[in-house]
């Protein structure tokens, strides 16, 4: 899913018949950092089968039972999900006020710039000195207007209705402070004014907007792109990124060494009968020995594929985490995990 959709969280639901599958389950939670947020049971025979699996935090998901729906054996669970939207912040915008240029000035300056000076090595540089000097004689001449954008502004919205709608709103809080029949005036007339201002906008920007369209140069990309958001549609950016797949193999070792540390950090009581014993202490001090006492002893094992070489195999990978680095001491699983995935990486131990 998360190699076909760009997303910012995940959300998984449905019936899964997880009991079925439960190594693939801890396995898949724990590789992706994903909870499950249903603790009770969904099912009439007293098992949890429909779990709500995210990214999201347990405070920010809270699910709980409806009930059976229909002639159903599952139960209806009501998920509710605490989030607010992302919202971009406000940006500063300079409006140039070309109209109050000081054109007299701008043009002396210009005759009086010494460009033989200026424009001197080869061309990149002569372009950089030219494009420069032109601009502080810009900032000089031409008086600006900075003024906020906010992320909700339409794109005709500009420095005029900026300046109409804090009017209106600055007539309105002195109109509910103080409610008297000259505030409800200007109140009235703000609102008068901003309408008049948004109008003359929208047309100036619909007059712009035709005369680009309408220029040869413009490419069958930008001009589908306008009409589009003439129409209200947003453009499509949700085209998946290409990540780079991991081998199946790594996420077990991470999946499997992360297990390891809930049984021996975290001490989950449903993964006791997992635990290893300790590696028993060197009587001589060594630069290995330092260490021994956080290994496992490693037991053996006549197979490689079934689930008997789960504890040989992660026993041993555990005591090469704690012989070549000091992951073991992390102090949350995330950070366990993220210096695993690095860890492993063919860069990485190999």
């Amino acid at each position: 899913m998360r190699k076909q959709y760009s997303c910012n969280h995940t959300v998984i639901v449905g019936d899964l018949n997880q009991h079925l599958v439960a190594r693939a389950f801890e396995e898949l939670l724990t590789v992706y950092g994903l909870t499950n947020h249903v603790t009770f049971p969904t099912h009439i025979s007293g098992s949890s089968l429909d779990p709500v699996i995210s990214d999201l935090p347990e405070g920010v998901v809270t699910c709980r039972p409806l009930g059976a729906v229909g002639s159903s054996d599952h139960l209806a669970v009501f998920s509710t999900i605490h989030v607010a939207g992302l919202r971009d912040v406000p940006k500063k915008r300079t409006n140039w006020l070309w109209g109050k240029t000081n054109w007299e000035g701008l043009q002396d300056a210009l005759r009086h710039t010494p460009w033989n000076n200026i424009l001197t090595g080869d061309v990149d540089t002569q372009v950089r000195s030219f494009t420069s000097t032109i601009h502080s004689l810009q900032r000089r001449y031409v008086p600006t207007h900075t003024f906020t954008v906010k992320p909700l502004d339409r794109p005709w919205f500009g420095y005029n209705c900026r300046v109409a709608a804090d009017e209106k709103s600055r007539a309105w809080k002195r109109f509910r402070r103080h409610p008297t029949h000259n505030n409800k005036q200007r109140h009235k007339e703000a609102c008068f004014n901003m309408q008049r201002v948004q109008r003359v906008a929208q047309q100036r920007w619909q007059d712009e907007l035709k005369f680009k369209l309408s220029d040869r140069s413009v490419g069958s990309k930008s001009w589908w792109t306008a009409l589009k958001e003439q129409q209200g549609f947003a453009p499509d950016d949700h085209i998946p990124p290409l990540n780079k797949l991991t081998p199946l193999q790594h996420r077990r070792d991470v999946a499997g060494l992360c297990v390891t540390y809930k049984i021996l950090k975290q001490g989950a009581p449903h993964l006791a009968i997992l635990r290893q014993p300790w590696a028993t202490p060197h009587p001589y001090s060594t630069r290995d020995a330092n260490k021994r006492d956080q290994q496992l002893i490693v037991p053996f094992a006549r197979t490689a594929t079934f689930f008997r070489s789960f504890l040989p195999r992660y026993s041993r990978l555990w005591n090469h985490v704690v012989r070549q680095t000091d992951m073991h001491q992390a102090a949350t699983l995330h950070i366990f995990k993220c210096a695993v995935n690095a860890w492993l990486m063919p860069s990485g131990h190999n």
